[in-house]
């Protein structure tokens, strides 16, 4: 009796994972339009939210994926996650791929470093590390006497 067994699609090979704070999309070209690339963000108070949109270029995909976003604290923690919705499907790994995660929003709780991975099938192929820091409160102006 042959048992079936599931079989992962080749892993894809990242060539660029970004985080942004918007990701536009030309409707003349098909064109992505990555607004403000950033690594770190000003959080107004702890706890607190932190709002952007991740741009994913892949190569050698052959079949279904399911790309999922994960948010790790310093002690690998997984504190949020989100996943692709529908899985992509792509059939022809010469050609590359682009993925759009936008409109992202997560509760954040401390300041600190922190990693957004990505994920496909359960197994990490990117990975970027995040800052979270408290917006400094308006300055006095220095006296001038």
């Amino acid at each position: 009796v042959a048992t079936k067994m599931r079989t992962h699609p080749p892993q894809p090979y990242v060539q660029a994972f970004v985080v942004c704070r918007e990701i536009f999309e030309d409707h003349h070209s098909g064109e992505y339009l990555l607004f403000a690339p950033r690594s770190a963000f000003r959080v107004e108070e702890f706890p607190g939210s932190i709002k952007f949109a991740v741009y994913a270029h892949l190569t050698e995909l052959h079949g279904k994926y399911r790309l999922e976003l994960r948010l790790e604290d310093s002690e690998g923690d997984i504190l949020w996650a989100v996943r692709a919705d529908p899985p992509v499907k792509h059939d022809d790994p010469l050609m590359p791929h682009r993925f759009a995660f936008r409109d992202l929003k997560v509760r954040v709780t401390t300041p600190g470093r922190y990693d957004l991975l990505l994920v496909s099938e359960e197994i990490e192929i990117g990975r970027h590390p995040l800052w979270l820091m408290e917006e400094e409160p308006p300055g006095e102006m220095p006296s001038s006497e």
